[in-house]
Parts: structure tokens; C-alpha cells; sequence
């Protein structure tokens, strides 16, 4: 399973729930994946040092803090459908292909 979090703190703490009710009820894996990741920001990796370091497992892709990935959710699409060559769509791939490992 999959637990998005934004890279700040208030996210970080608000995923605590998620992370227990996975354990409790889901009893699968479950990683944190940082999504609407800065570009360039220290704040990315802090944040899954902190996830590490607390024992949480993080998923090595990440998804960015691009345009696209709103564009096709006003369109209705995915940013694979909006702009299936670009750097949103790239993301997205890598981490479908890393979940299907």
C-alpha cells in the first residue's frame, strides 16, 4: 500500500493514522511516497530521512510538484492521458514499475 505524504511536517504527523490502520487492519506492506516533491528542495530529503529514521518504509520514487498532474485533474485525465511524454508521466511510470516488482 501506498501513503502519500507532502514534504512538511504537518503531513508527516497526519500520516501517522494511515500508517497504523494499515498495520492494524490491512496487515500489508505499506510505504510512504512523497508526492508534490520540490523541486531542488532539502525539504524532500529530510523528510524521508525522518520517515527512515522512525522506521517507516519510503518508496524510492517520487512524485514532483508539477503542473501536469493538475492540468489532467481539471481535464479529468491522468498525467499519463494529459502529457503521456513528460516528466509527470515519466514519475508516474516509475513508480508503477516499481510497485509491480
Amino acid at each position: 500500500m501506498l501513503i502519500p505524504s507532502k514534504p512538511s511536517p504537518r503531513d508527516a504527523k497526519a500520516i501517522g493514522a494511515s500508517l497504523r490502520a494499515v498495520a492494524d487492519i490491512a496487515a500489508k506492506p505499506a510505504f510512504v511516497v512523497l508526492n508534490e516533491a520540490k523541486a531542488k528542495a532539502t525539504i524532500n530529503g529530510l523528510m524521508l530521512d525522518a520517515f527512515a529514521n522512525a522506521g517507516v518504509a519510503v518508496c524510492p520514487m517520487q512524485l514532483g510538484d508539477r503542473v501536469a498532474f493538475v492540468n489532467a485533474l481539471v481535464a479529468g485525465n491522468t498525467a499519463t492521458e494529459w502529457e503521456p511524454s513528460g516528466k509527470a508521466a515519466e514519475e508516474v511510470h516509475a513508480l508503477w514499475r516499481w510497485l509491480c516488482q
